[in-house]
């Protein structure tokens, strides 16, 4: 089975992991260390990748330096999550920095190496007053057994629905208020400090009433990097499109969205590499087809 065959690649495995390191190259040691993680969870030697993660935060002082870049601005930002990070790295009994590196694998690992056999898919209606809204979750590294759906509540009464994976304090969900949010990776820009993607989507669980408190609530944030947005509330649908503080808002009674820019002005400045961009076109095109049969 495919367990079998990665113990037998274990050794290459660590090989590359550590070349990576001895390079420098942090961006490919985060994500072969995310993708692997399943597996040594299932061998029970979660000691080694968390030893390869403490290397990385401890012997660097250039990592170290953009993980505390991104920590000034999320704890001036959002003191609540952040709070709340400390919380999970003493329970987790892992560092704060450690914590911080599960929330900004995307923003750190960037968008150097973007598969082209697929993605996260999202879709929309608001019809006769109301409205639907949903993604699919394709990701790299056989995440299934990380994700999770847990309910935050919070001590004033708010509560929020999340999809979330292993570390993560957002990922996609919902509220009580009637605000729902999924998302997709789109590729673009210069990305550095500043709010990664789940950290602004939770924010906006816990905080927003309405599809126009969202708007207000992302257009304070400096946002670290780019990604769309799918929310709704009962009387509204949007993606929201962004590109670090410039935004794009595309609002209709149906809605898809797959990982290309559909904005006009942020099309030309898509990253996506040609195969992954025809990809997200068919899967684009598939998805509303389908739903228009609905």
């Amino acid at each position: 089975d495919w367990a079998a065959r990665f113990d037998a690649e274990r050794a290459n495995l660590r090989a590359v992991v550590r070349a990576a390191l001895a390079a420098g190259d942090f961006k490919s040691a985060i994500e072969l260390i995310w993708n692997t993680t399943v597996f040594y969870e299932i061998r029970a030697a979660n000691a080694e990748p968390r030893t390869w993660t403490n290397e990385i935060v401890a012997s660097k002082p250039a990592l170290d330096t953009v993980i505390d870049q991104y920590r000034c601005v999320i704890a001036e930002q959002l003191p609540g999550m952040y709070e709340e990070l400390r919380g999970l790295a003493q329970g987790a009994q892992i560092s704060v920095a450690q914590a911080l590196l599960l929330q900004l694998r995307r923003e750190l690992v960037g968008f150097t190496k973007i598969r082209t056999d697929g993605d996260c898919t999202t879709f929309g209606r608001h019809q006769e007053g109301r409205t639907v809204l949903g993604q699919t979750i394709d990701l790299n590294g056989d995440m299934e057994r990380e994700l999770t759906a847990m309910r935050v509540c919070h001590s004033d009464g708010r509560t929020v629905l999340l999809a979330s994976f292993t570390g993560l304090l957002g990922y996609l969900g919902m509220n009580d208020r009637g605000v729902a949010i999924c998302l997709n990776l789109v590729l673009g820009g210069q990305w550095g400090p500043g709010i990664p993607g789940y950290m602004a989507i939770r924010h906006l669980l816990d905080e927003a009433a309405s599809v126009d408190d969202c708007l207000a609530l992302l257009r304070t944030l400096p946002l670290a990097s780019s990604r769309a947005l799918t929310i709704c509330d009962r009387s509204r649908l949007v993606t929201v499109e962004y590109i670090r503080n410039e935004m794009r808002v595309l609002e209709g009674s149906l809605l898809v969205h797959a990982n290309h820019f559909l904005d006009d002005a942020f099309g030309g400045r898509d990253e996506l590499n040609p195969f992954a961009r025809t990809s997200s076109m068919r899967r684009q095109d598939a998805c509303r087809t389908g739903i228009g049969n609905v």
